[in-house]
């Protein structure tokens, strides 16, 4: 409930309090996590398949570009299939979480508006399905692999370290965006036309490159070293260039404090903008 007194006025107090509505999120996270997931089968003709299908599309259109000599790649000595079909799953995981927050806190108006429900349960509700997701892709990047008759890797007990980051990394720009869209709803379609510019200057498709203006746009990319990294984990089971995934992973998770902190405070402005 909003009062005249600004919500930075009291920062400690305001940190507390997100802190504690955190830790109660569970429960009601799990319950709406549940609901998105039934609602997402119950009139699915294929069940979990449908979420095969757009790394199986994606992954064959990369190979299409690589047989067809648009794409020229080093893939690490592994089959290309499978470098390129983990980088679409990273990058999926990275594009649904940033995607989370802005269609939770659509979809939860009635709900954020009428109950004292923490925002941040309802997020957690949705990245829930997100984790369902990676997993059900998990299992085919391992029957790839399996195919291929490649070894497992013990990068592969640290991947979940690198799915996380870039989940950080995804949920922070979302929870950025998120109450600006409720408030314009045409974001959304320059979201779009904005990720598809990202997808082509982040190494999903292949390693970035180390010279050149491409590889200069990609060395800015927050995307890049966590993707590489985390790919080249669970491929080879090293990181090439291990200092900048690691520091870019700390600064995700700080950066995703930093914007809980900020939806706390512009969400409730932008509800109230919205109701009017």
């Amino acid at each position: 409930m909003r009062t005249s007194e600004p919500p930075l006025a009291r920062p400690g107090e305001l940190i507390w309090r997100v802190w504690s509505d955190l830790l109660r999120s569970g429960p009601l996270a799990v319950e709406l996590a549940k609901r998105d997931i039934r609602a997402q089968y119950r009139q699915s003709l294929f069940g979990p398949a449908v979420v095969l299908l757009t790394p199986l599309v994606m992954t064959a259109a990369a190979l299409g570009f690589r047989r067809t000599g648009i794409l020229h790649v080093d893939s690490a000595g592994v089959p290309y299939a499978v470098f390129a079909l983990v980088g679409v799953i990273l990058w999926l995981v990275f594009v649904e979480a940033l995607n989370a927050p802005i269609h939770a806190f659509l979809a939860e108006q009635r709900l954020l508006t009428r109950m004292c429900v923490p925002p941040e349960a309802i997020v957690l509700g949705k990245l829930g399905t997100l984790i369902l997701n990676v997993l059900i892709r998990a299992s085919l990047l391992a029957a790839a692999a399996a195919g291929h008759y490649l070894s497992i890797s013990a990068g592969w007990a640290l991947a979940p370290i690198g799915v996380a980051s870039l989940m950080a990394l995804g949920t922070s720009l979302g929870l950025m965006i998120a109450p600006l869209n409720l408030l314009y709803r045409d974001l959304s379609w320059a979201l779009a036309m904005a990720m598809t510019l990202w997808f082509f200057v982040s190494p999903v498709y292949f390693s970035p490159p180390s010279a050149g203006p491409i590889g200069a746009i990609m060395r800015l990319n927050p995307v890049t070293p966590l993707l590489s990294g985390t790919r080249s984990l669970v491929l080879t089971g090293t990181i090439p260039n291990a200092a900048s995934s690691v520091f870019v992973a700390s600064g995700t998770f700080l950066l995703l404090a930093f914007c809980v902190l900020y939806a706390r405070i512009v969400l409730p402005v932008a509800i109230e903008h919205v109701n009017e």
